[in-house]
């Protein structure tokens, strides 16, 4: 059912919501719908979230969420796949504390 979400749909959940959601019905998003979560959604993901998350997931993540919306944890969380689908600017964009883990 979450891979039908629209782009509106996935922006209007609210960060209880998003933890609520099953590992598998986030990794089902569509990558556009995935792509549209705010900075504080990003940050709300449980590790195991984070783990479920495919590679093209994570490229489509904005740079800003990618920076401010992912945590040490979420970072320490990510496989070496999931790590290389992210684009260049994303990878730069990391600070040293996000990096820290």
């Amino acid at each position: 059912q979450a891979n039908s979400l629209s782009s509106a749909q996935v922006r209007a959940l609210t960060t209880d919501s998003i933890v609520a959601l099953q590992t598998e019905d986030l990794a089902a998003l569509k990558t556009a719908s995935f792509a549209s979560l705010s900075t504080a959604q990003v940050a709300a993901l449980t590790t195991d979230q984070i783990q479920g998350l495919t590679s093209g997931q994570f490229a489509a993540m904005s740079t800003l969420d990618v920076a401010s919306g992912l945590t040490t944890s979420q970072i320490v969380a990510m496989t070496s796949n999931q790590f290389a689908g992210l684009t260049t600017a994303q990878v730069g964009a990391l600070s040293s504390a996000n990096l820290a883990a």
